[in-house]
């Protein structure tokens, strides 16, 4: 039998195969080209073994810099993150700050970085988070150019932060709500939101909250959503919380009903439907939400979550969710002025989203239906020859 030379990156990949006896059967051809196929494969990957083997041998690309509390003083072991203002192939790089508050992270490539820090533990939140950091600090935006020094980035924390705890009880039953959705946007920039889903057997919810006036809505399935204490002249429901302090609500949720007349409707999903599949999508992976406009609406919230691979929960995805502003790069999801909402998807894993109009008074309305949709790959199965 002959064998085709095989050379990939200055090797000889034919020496690797061993060859067949002549009465042997030819596997290349006995199993529908199976063999080949397989090995076609695995030639691709000893390939890439090769070319990131080859590239690990270059000088490392370093994001370098410090974190500073709100004073100025250095903090000591915050999480810093160098996320690349493009769509992200792979691990975002991170470090920890050291007893002077300075950092160096590997990016691994070239390009534009927005570094951003996080210490929990010491009541500061994400400074790549929106709701708590509006107004991005330039200082946190770099260029990582091969052959140059490492650039110097400096991310600074606000005040600490306060903390909103939330009891949440079923009306009717006095029982504990085990889950729900807390939203929260600052009112002087309502497009910037912070949502997460709180999961506590007794009832006990806490989000962390900056020192600004913000918006509060309680949300759990097959409840009408709840809002904060106070109101003010449109009816709006405003608190705000003092750096380091924390305070408690009680919020009853009751059952949802149709008879609320004043709530605007649901809009009418228009892509992507339910259910959608979409193949073989190369990244960035953007993606366009399409509704019906709503007589009356002011403006549109949309919610976009990834959902935990492989547990999609028969179709609904309502554990292990992971809302898409989490990542720096997702545009706004509330103060939509027209119908449309694109954005770009991460990873590979499911997806759903959901939309409502939103009044001239920031009152929310109905909220339509989860859509879910997929990604999925038909060039892999085919390579194989097995079927997707």
């Amino acid at each position: 039998m002959s064998v085709t030379s095989v050379v990939i990156a200055g090797m000889d990949l034919t020496k690797s195969i061993i060859p067949l006896r002549a009465d042997a059967p030819d596997p290349f051809h006995a199993t529908g080209g199976f063999m080949s196929k397989l090995i076609l494969a695995a030639f691709a990957i000893v390939a890439i073994s090769i070319l990131a083997a080859a590239q690990s041998a270059q000088p490392e690309l370093i994001v370098k810099g410090r974190v500073l509390d709100a004073d100025g003083n250095p903090v000591v072991g915050a999480q810093v993150t160098a996320g690349p203002t493009w769509t992200l192939k792979g691990v975002t790089p991170t470090g920890r700050s050291d007893e002077r508050g300075e950092f160096s992270v590997v990016v691994h490539q070239t390009g534009e970085f927005f570094v951003s820090a996080t210490k929990p533990v010491e009541r500061h939140q994400s400074t790549a988070n929106r709701f708590y950091y509006p107004f991005a600090a330039k200082a946190a935006l770099v260029t990582v150019v091969a052959d140059q020094p490492a650039p110097f980035a400096t991310v600074q924390f606000g005040p600490k932060e306060g903390m909103l705890v939330i009891r949440a009880v079923d009306m009717q039953t006095r029982e504990p709500m085990k889950q729900v959705m807390i939203s929260l946007c600052r009112t002087e920039a309502p497009k910037y939101c912070h949502r997460m889903s709180s999961v506590s057997a007794r009832g006990v919810h806490s989000a962390f909250v900056p020192d600004a006036p913000f918006t509060l809505t309680i949300s759990a399935n097959g409840y009408a959503d709840a809002y904060g204490e106070d109101l003010d002249q449109d009816g709006l429901q405003v608190m705000r919380i003092a750096p380091e302090a924390t305070r408690e609500i009680i919020v009853g949720m009751e059952r949802a009903t149709d008879s609320k007349k004043d709530v605007l409707p649901a809009p009418k999903i228009i892509a992507p439907v339910d259910g959608l599949t979409l193949w073989d999508t190369p990244h960035p992976r953007t993606l366009t939400a399409e509704w019906t406009p709503v007589a009356g609406a002011k403006s549109y919230t949309v919610e976009v979550e990834v959902c935990e691979w492989e547990k999609p929960d028969g179709g609904k995805c309502e554990t292990g969710t992971m809302p898409l502003t989490r990542w720096r790069n997702a545009p706004p999801p509330s103060g939509i002025e027209g119908a449309k909402y694109e954005f770009v998807f991460p990873g590979t894993q499911p997806g759903r989203w959901r939309v409502w109009a939103v009044d001239a008074k920031g009152r929310p309305g109905a909220k339509t239906a989860w859509s879910l949709f997929f990604y999925k790959s038909k060039l892999m199965p085919a390579l194989l020859g097995v079927k997707p």
